[in-house]
């Protein structure tokens, strides 16, 4: 019978595009749009030889979250926030020895984060932050092996642009 090995992710793309929406002077909704490309290498062993397998996920996910700033100096702030995300399995795509075919696409992914951040406003409606934090993927119930299955618990640093309204 085939064995099937599932070797570390080897690629995991993120681009993120959000919106700070203020709804008091430290109170604030962030939104937007995710981009994720995951890439991983299985390997099946069938009657004694290697078969490489290379599967690459595409999604398209919409965060929402709350965002408390505790700390403030002219240009300078410090916030909190918390939220989750839906992601939207767009394409699945699958390659072995050099042959492509397509693969079952993931069902709709939910996470929930976590995360402190430190964030500079270069204009005051456009701001450049730094954001450690935590992530969790909830098991959606599907056979298509993920990362998200695999680390459904993952720490993250993200840096980026903010478009902040209304500042």
């Amino acid at each position: 019978p085939p064995r099937s090995t599932l070797f570390p992710y080897t690629t995991l793309f993120r681009s993120k595009d959000t919106t700070n929406i203020p709804v008091t002077s430290r109170l604030s909704f962030t939104t937007g749009l995710v981009y994720t490309r995951l890439h991983s290498d299985f390997t099946s062993i069938i009657g004694g030889f290697p078969l490489l397998k290379e599967q690459t996920l595409y999604y398209l996910g919409v965060p929402l979250s709350v965002q408390y700033q505790l700390w403030n100096y002219k240009r300078l702030s410090v916030y909190a926030s918390a939220g989750g995300q839906a992601d939207y399995n767009l394409r699945a795509h699958m390659e072995q020895q050099g042959v492509d075919y397509p693969a079952y696409r993931d069902r709709w992914q939910f996470s929930v984060h976590g995360a402190a951040g430190v964030e500079y406003d270069v204009i005051p409606q456009l701001g450049i932050y730094a954001e450690p934090g935590v992530k969790y993927y909830f098991n959606n119930g599907s056979n298509v092996s993920t990362f998200f299955k695999d680390k459904p618990t993952s720490f993250n640093l993200q840096l980026g642009l903010r478009l902040n309204l209304k500042k």
